[in-house]
């Protein structure tokens, strides 16, 4: 039995306004987990990894790219449906 994406972000970005500057927390990034894939995301403090852990769980929306969880892509909820999909999940 072959194993099917859980989770699949295609050009995710994340920009965070401080005052007059624009900081790029993900800049285009695209990657597949596959159901019972291990991973682990390392990097120096301040590099996107918190902030793309909090895109996958629908606690933060992304700037603009595609991020799908379990074949529902999260972009496209609005504020009710994704509190219900946190709910749930």
């Amino acid at each position: 039995m072959a194993a099917t994406d859980v989770v699949v972000i295609r050009e995710l970005s994340k920009i965070y306004r401080q005052g007059d500057i624009n900081v790029t927390a993900l800049n285009r990034i695209s990657l597949s987990i596959r159901e019972g894939e291990f991973l682990s995301l390392m990097g120096p403090s301040g590099s996107g990894k918190s902030t793309l852990l909090h895109i996958i769980a629908g606690v933060d929306r992304p700037t603009s790219g595609e991020c799908c969880v379990q074949g529902i892509d999260l972009t496209h909820l609005d504020e009710s449906q994704l509190a219900d999909w946190r709910n749930q999940n």
